[in-house]
Order: C-alpha cells, then sequence, then structure tokens
C-alpha cells in the first residue's frame, strides 16, 4: 500500500505542476475584464505581466492538495482492489521480494 500512496503522490505532484501555468492564466483571464481582443492576445498579455514564475503563483498549496488527494486516491482504489480478493497492481511478487532480501537477481536475464 506504501508504493500505491507514494505513487500517488508523486502524480498529483507531476499534474500540480504541469497543469499550473493553465490554471494560473484562466483564473487571471476570469479576474480580469476582457478588452476586444483575441484570446490569444488576452494570454500573451497575462504572461508579460506575470512572467514565467508568476505562472506557477501558489503551487505550493496546489501541490499540497493535488498530491494528497490523488494519493488517497489511488489508495482507496488498492484497498478495494484487496478487500476484492485482487492484487493490486503495485504488490511486488513474492518471487521479487525474496530475492531483493538475499540480494539476488530475478528474471530478466541477458
Amino acid at each position: 500500500m506504501l508504493i500505491s500512496l507514494s505513487a500517488g503522490l508523486l502524480a498529483g505532484a507531476m499534474a500540480s505542476v504541469v497543469s499550473q501555468p493553465g490554471d494560473t492564466i484562466l483564473s487571471k483571464i476570469n479576474q480580469e475584464e476582457s478588452e476586444e481582443q483575441s484570446a490569444f492576445a488576452n494570454i500573451k498579455n497575462i504572461v508579460v505581466k506575470l512572467g514565467f514564475s508568476g505562472l506557477f503563483l501558489g503551487l505550493g498549496t496546489r501541490l499540497i492538495q493535488v498530491s494528497f488527494m490523488i494519493g488517497g486516491q489511488f489508495l482507496i482504489y488498492d484497498s478495494i482492489k484487496l478487500m476484492c480478493g485482487i492484487q493490486p497492481a503495485s504488490a511486488v511478487p513474492s518471487t521479487v521480494a525474496n530475492a531483493v532480501a538475499k540480494g539476488t537477481v530475478v528474471g530478466g536475464g541477458d
């Protein structure tokens, strides 16, 4: 379950970083009164005004929110699979776990 939670936290963090600039631009478009310009011109004005780093305003809060939300979803999904008797994809097969414990290599021959 730790693997599932970790994967969810990482996926949430990556999604936050990738989607933050677009969400910042959309928020600024909704906050400002639109001039009679094209959408591209409005976006360009916002990017010029905020600068590159300004596109990531509020990223810290978003990282926490989205990472824990996605991590929780991964955890709930794998918990339900376990309750139904289905082994989650994040489970490590016993042969691999035993090989790691012994320090040997399993499968993947040359």
